[in-house]
């Protein structure tokens, strides 16, 4: 009789610490939590936690919109809610984006606010790519 409480008492843990995972919580900690107090104060703690957008969105692929920070499907072309189009920069960036710096040859190049034009952290380099 008892290994049954404890088989079931150790399946409902994970259970907890699994609805924990899928809102993008920490899993583990739920699970300890769950198997020392009681699954159902897990439960009752894993409903109660809000969930992890970001996590969430990406276990599902979804991607950020630069423009309002929410997240649509990866193979949308345009932001549902603010109608950035997706495709345009990206087609125009892919090619034109360097991987070093032309004047040191470091790695850490980022685009600046203007489109295609480019910054050097390591020697503080700026220079456009057409």
């Amino acid at each position: 009789m008892e290994f049954f409480i404890f088989t079931a008492w150790f399946v409902l843990s994970c259970a907890a610490a699994a609805y924990a995972f899928n809102k993008g919580r920490n899993g583990i900690g739920i699970f300890f939590l769950s198997l020392f107090l009681s699954p159902l104060v897990g439960f009752v703690v894993a409903m109660v936690m809000e969930p992890h957008q970001q996590k969430v969105a990406e276990a599902k692929g979804m991607k950020k919109c630069p423009d309002c920070a929410e997240f649509v499907q990866a193979d949308a072309g345009i932001c549902r809610l603010c109608r950035h189009a997706f495709t345009q920069r990206a087609a125009l960036a892919e090619p034109l984006a360097p991987s070093v710096c032309p004047k040191c040859n470091s790695s850490e190049v980022f685009e600046r606010s203007q489109p295609g034009e480019w910054f050097c952290r390591g020697c503080n380099h700026i220079w456009t790519v057409r």
